[in-house]
């Protein structure tokens, strides 16, 4: 598994280097198989204020752009539809940069034009998917300009590739991880406790937006539990009809979301941790299951059929399209989540295409089943 070096020090609050804890964790049975280092090899790539632009005298689809990087202004050609008006900030390769792929920064002429650097995006930095466009730093950002884009986003970290052993499924996750690291540090180790779900309404506004309610914990062999739905819907009712592979399942409602990219330092970090970013919502389930090592999934809640959600074994036949768009033909021994009506997820695997989280997606139903260790 993947493990970040600064969300251990954070989680654990053992400040020490990198190969510090990676030796700690191997003498520990944990074995950290790999460094890799990240942020790195980004000098004179800064953070820059856009001053000025113009068309390209030359090329229709080429701006002039006059940026300042901390110490001087300087007009680059730029061919990005996102560059910011004056007073935005961008990521700036200065002269003499090299970026990943070995790729020099030097004064190119583009159409009769000079250009003294280059506005960059994620994927040319090889700090996000990239896309299209260059990265544009928000309105609250308080990077200046001359700020190294690495001090600047928070670049620098350490990933370990650690070989995890069958019997610690309890450091499938990084808090799990983090203690184990207090432990061999000799410091005490309190976990992170989440914070109570809250209402939360816009100002002065009449009633709520991105309303949660409390999780829901239904326990084999009890009664259905229902997980209270929004005022327009019916509960949703929670089943568990496998109680071996199966004990307990969580459920929660978030609803008046609204779908959105994530921030950059959330998709960073799932990029660095081998997690695609996907969306707000997506990404959050992601991140804590990186966190816990437990996996959950959010669902739809309009694409749930029959309020309910049900955890049994596959039936003989029967299949499912997961979200890779894959129809996987099903086995007696594979545990399935399932709506009313058909299956929403491979247990602890993948969910289903039919009930993901899609743009117009604005309630959503969250889950976590628990794993029988041992």
């Amino acid at each position: 598994m993947l493990a970040s070096h600064e969300w251990l020090k954070a989680l654990s609050g053992v400040q020490i280097s990198a190969q510090e804890m990676a030796e700690k964790l191997t003498s520990a049975g944990l074995e950290v198989e790999s460094l890799t280092r990240k942020g790195e090899g980004l000098d004179h790539v800064v953070v820059a204020e856009v001053r000025a632009m113009r068309p390209h005298p030359a090329r229709e689809k080429l701006r002039l752009v006059t940026v300042f990087d901390g110490e001087r202004e300087q007009e680059v050609v730029c061919g990005a539809p996102n560059v910011p008006a004056p007073g935005g900030r961008v990521i700036l390769a200065k002269l003499g940069a090299v970026l990943p792929g070995n790729f020099v920064i030097a004064e190119r002429e583009l159409g009769g034009v000079i250009s003294c650097g280059m506005l960059c995006s994620e994927g040319e930095l090889q700090i996000g998917p990239g896309g299209e466009g260059i990265f544009v730093f928000g309105e609250g950002d308080p990077a200046a300009p001359g700020t190294p884009v690495a001090d600047a986003l928070c670049l620098h970290d350490v990933v370990f590739e650690i070989g995890l052993t069958p019997n610690r499924p309890d450091c499938l996750g990084h808090i799990g991880l983090a203690r184990e690291v207090a432990l061999l540090a000799g410091v005490p180790f309190s976990a992170p406790l989440a914070p109570a779900p809250q209402r939360l309404a816009t100002g002065g506004e009449a009633g709520w937006q991105a309303s949660a309610t409390r999780f829901e914990l239904a326990f084999a062999g009890e009664a259905a539990s229902r997980v209270p739905a929004p005022s327009s819907g019916a509960p949703v009712r929670v089943t568990i009809e496998d109680a071996v592979r199966c004990p307990r399942y969580g459920a929660a409602l978030v609803h008046g979301v609204t779908v959105a990219p994530s921030p950059f330092w959330l998709r960073y970090r799932l990029q660095n941790l081998g997690v695609r970013a996907i969306s707000n919502l997506v990404d959050a389930t992601n991140l804590v299951m990186l966190e816990h090592g437990h996996p959950i999934h959010g669902f739809d809640l309009a694409r749930v059929k029959g309020s309910a959600i049900i955890v049994r074994g596959a039936t003989p036949g029967e299949s499912m399209q997961t979200l890779d768009g894959t129809t996987r033909q099903l086995e007696a021994g594979d545990l399935l989540i399932c709506d009313g009506e058909r299956p929403v997820a491979l247990a602890g695997v993948m969910r289903g295409l039919d009930s993901a989280i899609r743009t117009a997606t604005r309630d959503v139903l969250r889950h976590r089943r628990q794993r029988r260790v041992g």
